[in-house]
């Protein structure tokens, strides 16, 4: 009976310790996880400054030439009529727009891709963000469930270990 007694503890105790060890490694993939999302979050930081400096370079020649159209469109038109050669000034004007505008739009389709990348790479940001909280619940879950099972490893095994000292007092006496 106490070779029996022994052989089922012994069995149980390997048991729980390949438990522990499948618990142990979840608990590192989670960690290896948790440190991949948070390398991922550290390179779409560095992308979104990039592409931050990218659109502040973009943006400055179109902030002039925005700023430059301003000015002139404040010129209230009864003093360009009055003004001698404005007429001339005016068609001019009107010429070197319509040969702008396609430039302008050109320009401002690249500072809308690139709007659209920055937008797509908050999205990235948010699931990462998402997927590190998500893993961080799942190590401590995992790192309770590892707890627990030691817990019980130890209980156990002082369960044996006094039914084993009560086994010896027996044979002794």
């Amino acid at each position: 009976a106490l070779e029996a007694t022994a052989a089922r503890a012994t069995a149980e105790a390997d048991r729980t310790a390949q438990q522990a060890a499948a618990l142990a490694a979840r608990v590192q993939e989670a960690e290896a996880q948790i440190a991949a999302n948070e390398a991922q979050i550290r390179l779409i930081g560095r992308e979104q400054a990039l592409l931050r400096a990218e659109l502040a370079e973009k943006q400055r020649p179109l902030v002039e030439l925005t700023a430059a159209l301003q000015r002139l469109s404040r010129r209230p038109p009864l003093l360009s009529l009055l003004r001698p050669g404005s007429l001339n000034e005016t068609v001019y004007l009107r010429a070197v727009l319509d040969s702008l505008l396609p430039e302008i739009t050109r320009r401002t389709a690249g500072l809308r891709q690139a709007i659209e990348r920055g937008k797509a790479l908050q999205d990235k940001a948010r699931q990462a963000n998402d997927a590190l909280r998500s893993g961080q619940a799942e190590l401590a879950r995992r790192r309770g469930e590892l707890a627990a099972l030691e817990a019980r490893q130890r209980l156990a095994s002082r369960a044996a270990s006094v039914s084993a000292d009560r086994e010896s007092e027996h044979a002794l006496a």
